[in-house]
């Protein structure tokens, strides 16, 4: 089972792209669509963590092996929590990820039905047999999450001009989490360099 790749990206386009390792091996894996321009661009190093499956696209009569890919082990982690679901598969599940899978979880931890219907492919019943399964278990993660989230931000340095950045973003109409996790890139292409919040503002539109 490959559970971990690392590289270089050697094609990237959306919802996939080739990481060509040291070895001289390359693979193919597919990406869900919150990684979307996150993950940088031909000839950068990339690792994704994987989740290997084996697809039946002639009704059982020949299997294809496929890689899926996530930017985080927690990420990975509630993926294959979701693909336990019945009535979500592999593909199903990947599609259903616009958003981060750390605040799909937060959504099934708080009940939040209504932020899951937005996703793709989550309707009301399935979204409601989200948080009846997972719940429990998401609810029991988080407070841990959130106490180890709380000690990391209390020990990094304070970053007003990215604060203000996810703010103007927010009322532009991102998602909390998606205007976060742009801006935090944005903010890391420019490492060493002094951006304002407008520019970062205007990095984060482009990515």
């Amino acid at each position: 089972m490959i559970a971990h790749v690392a590289g270089t990206i050697a094609e990237i386009s959306k919802g996939r792209a080739t990481i060509a390792t040291a070895s001289g091996v390359s693979y193919d894996v597919l990406l869900p669509p919150y990684m979307d321009g996150a993950l940088g661009s031909v000839g950068k190093p990339a690792q994704l963590f994987t989740v290997h499956v084996l697809e039946s696209p002639n009704q059982g009569a020949s299997f294809v092996p496929r890689l899926f890919g996530f930017a985080t082990a927690a990420d990975k982690e509630v993926y294959e929590a979701m693909t336990q679901i019945r009535g979500l598969g592999h593909r199903k599940a990947l599609r259903a990820l616009a958003e981060p899978p750390t605040e799909v979880g937060a959504m099934i931890a708080r009940g939040d039905e209504v932020g899951l219907k937005r996703l793709p492919e989550i309707g009301a019943k399935l979204a409601k047999t989200l948080v009846e399964e997972l719940g429990p278990t998401f609810r029991d993660k988080l407070a841990i999450e959130e106490m180890e989230s709380a000690v990391e931000v209390k020990t990094k340095p304070a970053d007003p001009q990215a604060e203000d950045a996810v703010r103007a973003l927010i009322a532009l109409g991102e998602q909390p989490a998606e205007a976060s996790r742009k801006v935090t890139l944005a903010r890391q292409k420019n490492a060493g360099s002094e951006v304002g919040a407008s520019e970062l503002v205007s990095l984060a539109l482009s990515l």
